[in-house]
Order: structure tokens, then sequence, then C-alpha cells
């Protein structure tokens, strides 16, 4: 089984790498046949997960050298973008370089919802019985109404 390190804070632990499929299938169905192409398939993987330390750079540099020759590179670095790779070196992106996953706790909801309380809170509902309506916890309640007033141009309720 080939591992490559988590790389966060330094730890190293076994953590497989997908295997790859004879038939060039993933396991949501994805065609990753394009892996059968990649320059790296026969690479050491530290190569393409380097560890903290001096010579990162030097490694970084020499893992893009690989994929800089690489015919698959973009359905790599496509691949890494579409599965939020948090770890490595991909089509010669690193993690770094990389959107970012969306967060699973936006702003939108939490604005509809205080939204939602300032108007409750202007009929003259309570605190627990917004909490109530919204099935939310009182104490979120107290927290969106103080948000509420800390905003510019916030009025006293």
């Amino acid at each position: 089984m080939v591992t490559r390190p988590l790389s966060a804070r330094g730890l190293t632990a076994a953590r497989p790498f997908p295997a790859l499929d004879p038939a060039g299938i993933g396991r949501d169905g994805e065609d990753l046949t394009w892996q059968r192409d990649a320059a790296c398939r026969d690479a050491d993987p530290a190569l393409f997960f380097p560890e903290r330390g001096t010579a990162i750079h030097r490694t970084i540099a020499a893992a893009r050298q690989v994929c800089a020759a690489c015919p698959v590179a973009a359905d790599c670095r496509a691949f890494a973008r579409r599965h939020h790779e948090r770890f490595g070196i991909w089509g010669g992106e690193t993690e770094q370089a990389r959107p970012r996953p969306p967060r699973s706790r936006g702003t939108r909801p939490r604005r509809d919802r205080d939204a939602r309380i300032a108007r409750l809170t202007r009929e003259g509902l309570t605190a627990e019985e917004i909490a109530a309506r919204l099935d939310i916890n009182p104490r979120t309640v107290h927290r969106a109404r103080a948000r509420q007033r800390s905003e510019p141009g916030a009025t006293a309720a």
C-alpha cells in the first residue's frame, strides 16, 4: 500500500492513495483513466507530499518539474479542485494555490436568520418565543440581536 504523509504540523500518518482501478472508474463513477498516463505514476509519493523543513522548496520545484512534463496535469489539477484535496501537489499546484473548499456554514443563512429574528423582535416576541418559532437556541437570538445593535447605522431597539 502506498502511503502519503499528512503534512499538517509535520505529522505523518498512513493514508492510502486511491487505488488505480483497472477499469478507470472511481468510487463515485468518475472516469479516472487519465491517471494511467500520469508522469508521477511511478514516482515517490513523498515528492508530491513534502514535509515541512529546509528542502521543501526544492521538493516542490522537483514535483512541479514532473508535472510540467505530464500530459494529464490539467486533469490532475481539476481532480484535486473537484475533490477539495487539502494536501499535496496536484498537477503542479500546491495546496496554497488551490481554491479553498466552500465553508459549511456561510454568512447568507446567518444573514437570513438574523433578518427573521429582527422582524420577530419588532413584532414584540421574546427571545424564547423567537427561538421556539425558528427552532434555535435563545442564546442564538441574543447573539443575533447583539450583532444587529453593533452594525453601523443601527438604531436603539
